[in-house]
């Protein structure tokens, strides 16, 4: 049986049955995992015979904060019940049962998405309304032959007006949003604002699907196959904030295509509309909270920085910004990294290896991810160092459950994505010509604040 499924399930569940469940026993513990189909449902049962738990505390572990806090692996349980709600709706997510001193099972539950490269994307991407229509269509065929009666007779009214001119459709404009590593959970808040925008302002969403880096002249062929394609709008991450692309995307501007930038500050001000966080304030507040949580002792530390890609203006801004907090308190990190993927790790393994240090600032999510990765890869453990990053995938808020990261800075992403589709939507319908630009807040937050009701908000939004 080959069926689609969202990432990062079953290995918290696994951990938390591990660390939580066996790990105390007396005797011998074990752990369970199976698979089963029912009906149109996926179920996956991770079960331990380890210590368990009451009643009472099972009813409150995936809605009560503070219990699921004291309990252990927060974002391990509610992290992967929230994401599979965000995806598939409420009558999905986990099942928990368990019995104190007999062990504990906890049950994914899923709809059965039948793999195909196409549904995968799909499901990836967040079209959901797209993968459920197929079912609907099946149940569909069951119409009773008075409902198929009214259902003609809606249809004849319906189109009569039509005749005389009542229904004039008016056209539902095209926007396409390309952006770097579509496929990473990291878009997951942000792909839920992009939506209900988009449902708000009767807007149609084409995501183009990316790999998890792509070249300048990618991103070009991409945004010239997407306005032939006929789209009114492109939301785009540029890859680059050099002047050769901004130059390239004045021209679609020119097209009467409108134009909405993510993430970073255009080159030439006034020309696009952009939605982004601050990315000053963001290197501000990763530097200042490695100052306060060190205070003194931090003149007794060895800090590196891995900077991503810096011919985008957003991470130049950032590493600007910790760079001159730290000499301000006259700290100069031990090296600086730039670059992207695997170049980036090996690099990290190398410098770490020759001058291992013991705090890393990594300025966006996947240079956190990249650290993270190492710090799991170091099973001797010489190695370590505490990651101060910014982030907001799965992934990320995970490990900075588990103490692996000591603190994030995240963005709301939720906001960004809403407030990119409203406000090309506005410039689309109402032909707008001034850019009009938007900031969002970032958030920082650490294992103490991360079930605050405002964090949580923001790391997990619930759309209705």
């Amino acid at each position: 049986m080959h069926c689609c499924t969202v990432k990062l399930v079953v290995q918290p569940l696994l951990e938390n049955a591990i660390y939580y469940g066996v790990e105390g026993m007396d005797g011998e513990g074990e752990i369970h995992v199976k698979g089963y189909r029912k009906e149109d449902d996926i179920y996956i049962e991770v079960s331990d015979n380890g210590l368990g738990m009451p009643q009472d505390m099972v009813e409150q572990l995936l809605t009560d904060n503070n219990r699921v806090r004291k309990h252990g692996s927060g974002v391990g349980v509610i992290n992967v019940h929230n994401r599979i709600r965000l995806r598939f709706g409420k009558p999905y997510g986990l099942e928990i049962e368990s019995m104190p001193d007999e062990g504990t099972t906890i049950r994914i539950h899923l709809p059965y998405i039948p793999y195909e490269p196409e549904k995968l994307e799909l499901l990836e991407n967040g079209k959901m309304q797209e993968l459920k229509g197929g079912k609907r269509a099946m149940k569909k065929n069951r119409i009773y032959f008075g409902l198929l009666i009214l259902a003609l007779v809606v249809t004849i009214v319906w189109t009569s007006a039509g005749m005389l001119g009542v229904n004039k459709e008016e056209k539902k404009y095209s926007v396409s949003v390309i952006v770097n590593d579509s496929n990473n959970d990291r878009w997951i808040a942000m792909r839920e604002g992009l939506e209900q925008a988009a449902k708000d302002d009767d807007i149609q969403l084409n995501y183009v699907s990316t790999g998890v880096f792509a070249s300048e002249d990618e991103e070009k062929a991409l945004i010239e196959r997407e306005v032939e394609n006929g789209a009114d709008g492109i939301i785009v991450q540029l890859v680059s904030s050099e002047d050769i692309l901004c130059s390239f995307l004045r021209k679609i501007k020119n097209s009467s295509v409108a134009v909405m930038l993510l993430e970073t500050d255009a080159v030439s001000e006034g020309v696009y509309s952009v939605t982004a966080p601050d990315n000053l304030w963001i290197g501000e507040a990763l530097a200042q909270t490695v100052l306060q949580d060190y205070g003194d002792s931090l003149s007794e530390k060895k800090i590196g920085i891995l900077s991503g890609n810096q011919n985008q203006l957003s991470m130049q801004q950032r590493l600007g910004s910790v760079k001159k907090l730290l000499e301000d308190e006259n700290i100069e990190p031990v090296w600086i990294l730039s670059g992207q993927g695997e170049n980036l790790s090996s690099e990290l393994v190398t410098k770490q290896a020759d001058e291992p240090v013991d705090i890393l600032i990594t300025l966006g999510n996947a240079e956190t991810e990249t650290a993270v990765d190492y710090l799991q890869a170091d099973t001797s453990y010489k190695r370590q160092f505490m990651i101060y990053g910014e982030g907001c995938s799965d992934k990320t808020v995970y490990y900075l459950d588990k103490g692996i990261i000591k603190s994030l800075v995240v963005p709301n992403e939720f906001n960004m994505g809403y407030q990119s589709v409203h406000t090309i939507a506005e410039q689309i319908k109402y032909k707008f010509s001034s850019a009009e630009s938007t900031t969002v807040d970032s958030l920082v937050i650490n294992r103490q604040n991360l079930y605050d009701e405002e964090n949580q908000k923001t790391l997990f939004p619930i759309v209705q």
